[in-house]
This record gives C-alpha cells, structure tokens and sequence, in this order.
C-alpha cells in the first residue's frame, strides 16, 4: 500500500497534469511502481610519468619518476525503509514517466576511496658506481577507507532509456583529503583538473512495452558498462616533461519495478 505521503504527492503531481493537459488529451493507464535499485560505479586511475637523466656533464640532471593509482567506488542498494517509487501513464498516446523517493531522496549508500602516490629520483650524476640509489618517497596514505551514509539518486526515463544517477554519495571524511593520494596529489605534481564524464554512463535499455502491457507485473533491467579516459599529459601540465593519466570508469545497475497492489 501506498504511504499517507506518496498518495498525497500523487495527487498534487495528478492535479497539476490535468489542469496542464490540453482539453483533447485524456490521461489513462496510471500505474505506480515500487523501484528497487542496486548501483556501483567505481572509478580508477593510474598515472605515470618519467623524465630520463640527462648526465652529459658533473651538473646535469638525475632522472625522475612519478607513479600512482587509485580508486573510488559508490555503492548504492534500496531498502523496505528507503524504496524509490515511480509512476507511468498516458498523456494522450504518450507514455509519461516520473520517479521520487518516499524518504526524501535519500537512499543508503557506502563509499569507498583507496590511493597510493610515490616519486623517486635517481643518484646524482656524480654518483660512483656502487652508490645506492635513493629510495622512493610515498604520500601519506592512511585515511583511505569506507565510509557509509545516505545518497539522493535518480532516475529518468526517455525512449528506449533508463538514466541511473547514484549521487554524489555521503560526504567525504576530511582525511580522504589530507591523506588519501588521488590524481591531485601533490606529490604528482600533474593537475589542477581531470575530467572524465563518457556519454551514456548510467544509461540502461528499457522497452516502453515494458510499461504498457495490459496486466503490469514485476520486470528487471539490468546493466554493466566500463569506459576508458586517457587523458593526455605534456610538458605544459607536467613540469617534468610527458606522464600518462588513464581514467578507468566501470559501472552495474539493477533496477526492478514492481506494481504497486491496488
């Protein structure tokens, strides 16, 4: 059964349909949905860099690495306390959709940040041979971890596409800051931004016959994805000379409508 305040909401969005539908446009077929949802999107980076020594004389320049690779992952599952609705009709002989959450958009989620950061610069150019090579130096990476809270996710619906957006996810503990290497690191000296934003992410095949049968019932849609970013790094963004930034983005949605019992 619907709660009190769904069924209120229900009617204010009903209300405001009909008042803004055109005298010909009749709406009909209007089935509400209980929406279980499950989301993960984990994102990883790796970043390298390399500037050769240049030794030709006493003074010249020791090589000089840079390495690191992370991952932050948001996990998203909908629970009997904290169930997304949706509703379908149709507006004349359109199939519209609309989806909120009963508990005010937020939906229990946990999130998870890990991180590693090194350089390492090669002996002097004076150095004899035998001299032990200096040791890399590592960010400070004891503030990765997970941390569990609430997310506002949503869904939309166009022909033939369900659009899945988890959120940001709860807030991020202050030592994934300060200590958790990611690709702004300080150490890696490399960005001041990386963006990686594919087209489609969040994007699940969903046939409008799925919600125009005659007699509703429960159905599931289902989808994994993976995209690539490599973004290229030049002298200009990296003081050392060339690196490389890859943006791995791997994506799993399952999302089950359920008609609610009238």
């Amino acid at each position: 059964m619907l709660r009190p305040a769904a069924l209120a909401l229900l009617a204010v969005v009903g209300a405001s349909l009909l008042a803004g539908a055109p005298a010909q446009a009749t709406v009909s077929n209007r089935i509400v949905w209980d929406v279980d949802m499950v989301g993960k999107v984990t994102t990883k980076w790796t970043f390298s860099g390399k500037n050769p020594e240049s030794c030709s004389d006493y003074l010249g320049r020791p090589a000089y690495e840079a390495d690191g690779s992370g991952s932050r992952t948001l996990t998203v599952t909908t629970t009997g306390k904290h169930r997304l609705l949706a509703e379908t009709y149709r507006l004349g002989r359109k199939l519209r959709f609309s989806s909120f959450a009963t508990g005010g958009w937020l939906i229990p989620a946990t999130l998870s940040k890990a991180g590693t950061a090194s350089t390492r610069v090669s002996g002097p150019c004076a150095a004899a041979p035998g001299d032990p090579e200096p040791l890399p130096e590592f960010s400070d990476a004891s503030g990765c971890g997970t941390t569990k809270g609430t997310t506002s996710p949503s869904l939309t619906w166009t022909p033939g596409e369900l659009v899945v957006d988890l959120g940001t996810g709860p807030p991020e503990p202050l030592k994934w800051t300060t200590r958790c290497p990611d690709v702004f690191d300080p150490k890696l000296e490399a960005l001041t931004e990386a963006t990686c934003k594919p087209k489609g992410l969040g994007a699940i095949y969903l046939s409008a016959l799925k919600f125009m049968v005659p007699k509703p019932k429960k159905f599931t849609v289902e989808s994994e994805k993976r995209f690539l970013c490599p973004i290229p790094i030049t002298s200009s963004t990296w003081r050392y000379g060339s690196a490389s930034l890859t943006i791995d983005v791997s994506t799993s949605y399952r999302v089950t409508f359920t008609p609610e019992k009238r």
